[in-house]
């Protein structure tokens, strides 16, 4: 098996998981974002190298299934290695523009003490 075949074949697993959400779209962009996530940059190049001289995916009896094809696609720019996609813009006005964490008073919650463990052994405090 050569590594493109290989590669073909991991894509088209990672397709199959996908192919199965109710929405064909968001089963597009999981399929891409866990390519981007998981794999190898070396891997991504070599796939997407291999797709820019070979549109349709076809290596001898192994082929990259429509729904990866798609998505690799779409996203190229994406899962191209190096180039990191740039964040959607906040909406003017929001929170997400200021620079930083929110202080902890916007915080929705307190964050908690952990309580004291129980270690079996009592000291002279918790029995008094």
């Amino acid at each position: 098996m050569t590594n493109i075949e290989h590669l073909i074949r991991l894509a088209n697993r990672i397709g199959l998981f996908f192919e199965a959400m109710p929405d064909r779209a968001a089963g597009i962009d999981s399929i891409a974002d866990h390519i981007r996530r998981f794999w190898d940059p070396r891997m991504r190049r070599a796939l997407l190298d291999y797709l820019g001289t070979h549109p349709d995916g076809q290596w001898g009896d192994t082929a990259l299934s429509p729904l990866c094809r798609e998505a690799i696609a779409l996203h190229r720019e994406r899962l191209h290695p190096g180039r990191a996609p740039a964040p959607p813009p906040a909406p003017p006005g929001t929170a997400a523009q200021a620079s930083g964490p929110p202080p902890a008073s916007d915080l929705p919650f307190r964050p908690q003490q952990h309580p004291r463990r129980h270690t079996g052994h009592s000291t002279q405090e918790e029995t008094s």
